[in-house]
Order: C-alpha cells, then structure tokens, then sequence
C-alpha cells in the first residue's frame, strides 16, 4: 500500500549541526500508564533529561486521521476524506509548524468483526502512508521529519538553514534517523522534541512547546489473500501554550481547534454495488473551509504553502463555522484531532 517517497532531490535537506541537542537516550524504555487527557510532558523543561515515553491518550473525542482516510476534528466534528492517489495534504498548519501526510489508493476488505463485511467484499478506498513535518526551530533553522508506514520503527529528519531551503540550495546528502534501539529522541533546546516511543507496538512522537503529534503505524486488510498493508494515523492535540499564540491553526484537522460546535461533514455510507464492493468519494464537504484541493502541498512534500497556511503567519483568526454546510453538534470539551483507519481484524 506504500508509495515511493517521490521528494525531488533539490527539495531536501542537508543535515546541518543539531542545535542543543540536550539528551540521547542509549535504550528504549517501556513505555509508562496512560497520562490523562491534559497531561503536558513538557510543561517545565521539555523533559529536558527524561527519556522519550508513550504520549498522552487521546480524549474520545480527539483530532484523528485514520484509513478510510476518517478525519475527527478538533471538537469531535467527524469526516471521511479520500484524497487523490498520492496526493499530499496539510493536516495540520499552524505558526512554526506544518503536518503533511501522503494519501494513497488501495483495495481492502473490512475487519471480520465488522458486519459490513458480510456484503461488502471490497472497498476502494485510500490510507495515509507518509507523514512530512516541518517545525521552524527558535535557531531560525528548520527541522523537518519524514515518517513512513513501511518503516515504523525509524523515523528520519534533517535540519538546516531556513534562508538554504527557501532558495532551494540543499540537496539529500546526509540524514540523522531515531532509532528505538539506537537513538529513540532528541531533543532541539527547550522547545522541540522528537522521539519513537514504545506503544502498540510503537509509534511517533513530536512536542513543540504547544503541541504534540502522535503518528501511529496500523495495518489493513489487502483485497486479496491474507496480507496486511501498512499506513498510519495521525493524533494532534494541543498542549497548555496553544492557546496563548495570535495565529490559529489550520490544516484538514487543526481548522476546527476554535469551533463553538462539532461540525459533521460528509462521510462515506458503505453501501455495496451488486458486485459487493464500495468505492469510498467523501472529501470533507461541509466539515472544511474550500474544497480539498485546496490543502494539497505541490512539488516539496515537506512545502508549508498552500490556500490556508499559517507557517508563516503572524497573526490568524479562526473560521466562521456559521458559513460551514456541516451539521453542528455539541463541541466536547477535549480538544484535540485525528486522522485514522479501520483496523485490519
């Protein structure tokens, strides 16, 4: 189910040297009891000299991305969004920060506890295979991460000056990777952290100084045969200083962090053609502002441009959900997002 990483060359990034690295942990620790919902593991030093646990659980209602690709936004609202075939779209945009994520079509069947799959045998649909995020460091370099489905227990990352990237003058020369055994995190001064944590099995950590990513490996089960194809999801939830920056954020998921309500928009029905199968079409309508093309990131898969940025943004203000066609519900009071999949048994 993956696609090849299709990064141009000159859109890369040499490694330059890490700024204040303060910690690399020599072995993965286990990872501790779920933290609640409010939980901010950095709210003092960044854990500064802690070694890289599991992140917070994620409130039941939080911000996801999962295959189909099904999308729970800020407040709860809920949509399924399929994407072009290789597409990548921002996820989440905000000051100093950018989460893209690759969309890739594939052919799967249902879980078997799932009893939609009693007369559906097959769905087209999509998955999330790559993750791309980019995070201005307070060094003015940029740091930009790569996490891919098909290695989960790795996750790559350069870093280099802003003023190079722009320009286009760096080129994929030299990479640093964690590693759960060798190098699980690190940590960029006070402000940023990056780690491969143990859960089920692992997963992918980043902690700015207002929020925290959690990238998840998952499976699915393939159309054919007994194979499980591989994709991730995607967790984003906010931490105390989120709300003290002027620029709110955007992105599929982070749009709806200032909603007053849950907004619903479209979500595929599952509803077989006399072949059994289903082709899944939902594209956010009524949960997103504009229409889905317009968070699709052109050439750089790491690019911070597109309709809604607000990378480099100093001030933003939230949407009007008013002028939003999705039903309105009642807004859970834990905030966060999500991009998920159906599990594969």
């Amino acid at each position: 189910c993956c696609c090849s990483l299709g990064v141009p060359r000159s859109s890369m990034l040499v490694m330059a040297t890490v700024p204040a690295i303060t910690s690399v942990p020599s072995a993965p620790p286990s990872a501790p009891p779920s933290a609640p919902p409010d939980y901010d593991p950095c709210d003092e030093e960044l854990c500064a000299d802690d070694p890289p646990v599991a992140p917070p659980s994620a409130p039941p209602n939080s911000g996801q991305a999962t295959a189909d690709v099904h999308f729970v936004g800020m407040k709860g609202g809920k949509f399924d969004v399929k994407g072009d075939d290789g597409a990548v779209y921002c996820l989440f945009s905000v000051q100093d920060l950018a989460l893209n994520a690759r969309f890739t079509h594939v052919n799967f069947k249902l879980p078997d506890f799932d009893p939609r799959s009693l007369v559906i045998k097959m769905v087209h649909g999509s998955v999330l295979t790559e993750a791309f995020i980019t995070l201005r460091l307070p060094s003015e370099e940029l740091l930009r991460v790569r996490y891919l489905a098909s290695q989960p227990y790795t996750a790559c990352f350069w870093v280099a000056k802003e003023n190079d990237v722009r320009s286009g003058q760096v080129g994929l020369d030299e990479t640093m990777c964690l590693d759960l055994k060798v190098m699980p995190a690190l940590d960029f001064g006070k402000k940023v952290r990056i780690a491969i944590v143990k859960a089920s099995p692992v997963a992918f950590n980043v902690v700015s100084d207002a929020w925290n990513i959690t990238i998840s490996p998952g499976g699915f089960k393939m159309s054919k045969g007994s194979d499980i194809g591989k994709r991730i999801d995607v967790a984003v939830n906010p931490l105390k200083k989120a709300d003290t920056n002027n620029v709110v954020p955007h992105g599929l998921i982070g749009q709806s962090y200032h909603d007053s309500s849950a907004v619903q928009g479209k979500m595929d029905q599952y509803i077989p053609d006399v072949h059994g199968e289903y082709a899944t079409s939902a594209e956010g309508e009524g949960a997103i502002e504009g229409n889905i093309d317009d968070y699709m990131i052109v050439g750089d898969p790491f690019g911070t441009t597109f309709r809604w940025s607000r990378f480099d943004d100093a001030k933003a203000l939230p949407r009007n959900v008013n002028k939003l066609l999705g039903q309105k519900l009642l807004g859970t009071l834990h905030v966060s997002g999500a991009a998920n999949g159906d599990t594969p048994e």
